[in-house]
């Protein structure tokens, strides 16, 4: 006498097992396939990291938050403005000091040749000197400003480099922030 087995046996399709639980055929090589390709998905994803740029040459910090990254783009168009305006301003003092120099050879020459008796020609030297006085005054002044705002320009040049100066930032992010995001 025959018994019956307690489990019907498997249907077998084309030589291959069925899972019974989903009441279709479900090859099992097409299961492995499946779950290969889910595990692989954050795998693939973790490979392909966001492409990433630094201020500095060798990135040690962490990443910057947005924030961080709009601050330090806004820090960095600022240095690098005043890394371009004060050249400019120092080639114009330079040709001002240039040309106070001149002036001073040409004052030395009208006073040595000079007449003491004619007061008129006197008036008039005394005159170009007190103008040159006048622009010697202005010429420190601007000296001192500048002086001021290349000194600031360094201050602001070390707080770049100690708050963004290595640090990495994701391309996209800033990619977003130029383009107003």
């Amino acid at each position: 006498m025959m018994r019956a087995p307690s489990q019907p046996p498997s249907v077998a399709v084309r030589g291959l097992p069925c899972v019974r639980r989903c009441g279709f055929a479900f090859p099992r090589w097409l299961a492995l396939a499946l779950a290969a390709a889910w595990f692989a998905v954050p795998a693939m994803a973790a490979d392909k990291a966001p492409a990433q740029s630094s201020f500095g040459s060798g990135a040690s910090g962490a990443l910057l938050t947005r924030e961080q990254l709009r601050a330090c783009l806004a820090q960095q168009a600022r240095v690098a403005q005043e890394g371009e305006a004060l050249p400019k301003e120092q080639a114009a003092l330079t040709a001002t000091q240039d040309e106070l120099e001149r002036s001073a050879t040409t004052l030395k020459a009208v006073f040595d040749a000079l007449d003491m008796a004619n007061a008129d020609a006197v008036a008039q030297y005394n005159a170009q000197v007190q103008a040159r006085t006048e622009r010697i005054e202005a010429f420190q002044a601007r000296t001192a400003g500048y002086n001021r705002r290349f000194e600031a320009a360094q201050v602001e040049r070390e707080a770049f480099v100690k708050a963004c100066g290595n640090r990495s930032y994701y391309d996209s992010d800033a990619a977003a922030i130029r383009s107003g995001k």
